[in-house]
């Protein structure tokens, strides 16, 4: 007869345990898994919705310097434009709002963009300011088009620096270097656009026009003085090396309509990106512009795509740009997360066609005249 013992199923016993203790763990593992991809798209999607609400803060930013810009430009020493400085001087996180509608606001409360109880998304931005004042203005320009960039300082300045050609302008934004001709020859010609190579930085047409103290005809552009009119400046990257390159040029020097005086100058520019630009220029003016006065700088890249940077200075110091590209810092919010962007705001329309000549093609013109003794076809500016 057999003789049982109290050991008998232990081992099935075992096995169930460490099975279901495995099958338990592996469970635990995918939903930790399956929580944690959950989170991370969840937070991913408030992320973007707290930056679309930062965004909105820019957006409201535009009207508000809108309605400055209309306020101001009417009359400057309205009671709508004192309000307005008011606000833009305050600092204050509700700045923006309280432009738009003119009126200061009592509380701080963020402002709201979006909420929907449905989905449980509550989106706002918490905080819009908008600085005037910059340091700088910067832009990315296309070849062939031009930018005018009105020149307008919280105090008087006579020197204008523009830099040019970053390393994100590159068709391989991880190189490090480019080749640069050591020296351009006196009266030589531009190259052919095919011929360019692709990793150099723009030949760039700088202009200034300033205007003269008082009454201005457009017929002064074609007569100018010693501190007023329009100089055109072309400027030819070089290597820093070469001992005829400059990075100091003078508007005042350049003479209108004399070959000898107006041809292109080589600037130094360093090959290696050991700046956050590769080229740097600087233009001194053609008179001083004091707290009140504007000057027009224009530049018009060639060949290659650009990155600028352009700033003022008196002498060697550093003097801000007033109200030429206002930088809005904005904080958004989705839920409980909080994102911040930064922008430049153009207050002139920067769609607006500005051409470069009055006449321009890349073909021939064909002139058309036409001959009538019949006074009525002559428009009423011009005696027939």
């Amino acid at each position: 007869m057999k003789k049982l013992t109290k050991e008998d199923g232990s081992v099935s016993l075992f096995v169930v345990i460490l099975t279901a203790l495995l099958v338990t763990i592996i469970v635990v593992g995918f939903t930790q898994n399956m929580l944690r991809d959950q989170r991370q798209a969840s937070d991913s999607d408030l992320s973007q919705s707290a930056r679309d609400s930062a965004l909105a803060g820019v957006e409201d930013a535009k009207r508000a310097l809108l309605v400055y810009r209309k306020v101001c430009l009417k009359d400057k020493d309205s009671t709508d434009c004192q309000q307005a400085k008011s606000i833009l001087a305050s600092n204050n996180c509700t700045m923006v709002r309280d432009i738009i509608t003119l009126t200061p606001s009592s509380s701080q409360n963020e402002t709201m963009v979006q909420q929907n109880a449905n989905v449980d998304l509550n989106q706002a931005y918490t905080c819009a300011k908008i600085t005037m004042n910059t340091d700088d203005y910067k832009a990315e320009l296309s070849p062939g088009r031009t930018k005018s960039i009105p020149l307008q300082g919280e105090s008087k300045f006579n020197k204008v620096v523009l830099e040019w050609f970053a390393r994100r302008d590159m068709p391989d934004s991880n190189a490090t270097r480019y080749d640069l001709p050591t020296s351009i020859a006196l009266g030589e010609k531009f190259s052919p656009v095919e011929a360019y190579p692709a990793g150099r930085p723009s030949v760039m047409r700088t202009s200034i026009i300033q205007l003269p103290n008082g009454s201005f005809n457009l017929s002064d552009l074609d007569n100018p003085t010693p501190t007023s009119g329009e100089r055109s400046l072309f400027l030819i990257p070089a290597s820093a090396m070469s001992v005829t390159s400059t990075n100091t040029l003078d508007f005042g020097s350049i003479k209108k309509r004399e070959a000898v005086n107006n041809q292109p100058v080589s600037i130094k520019c360093s090959e290696n990106f050991a700046a956050s630009y590769s080229c740097r220029a600087e233009l001194k003016l053609l008179k001083e512009v004091n707290v009140g006065e504007i000057g027009y700088f224009s530049i018009l890249p060639f060949y290659n795509k650009s990155s600028i940077r352009v700033s003022i200075y008196q002498d060697n110091d550093l003097v801000k740009l007033y109200g030429v590209q206002p930088l809005v810092d904005s904080t958004g919010r989705a839920n409980d997360i909080f994102r911040r962007v930064e922008a430049r705001i153009e207050l002139g329309d920067i769609n607006f066609p500005r051409p470069a000549a009055t006449v321009d093609t890349d073909g021939s013109i064909c002139k058309d005249f036409s001959v009538t003794d019949d006074p009525k076809d002559y428009s009423t500016s011009c005696e027939p």
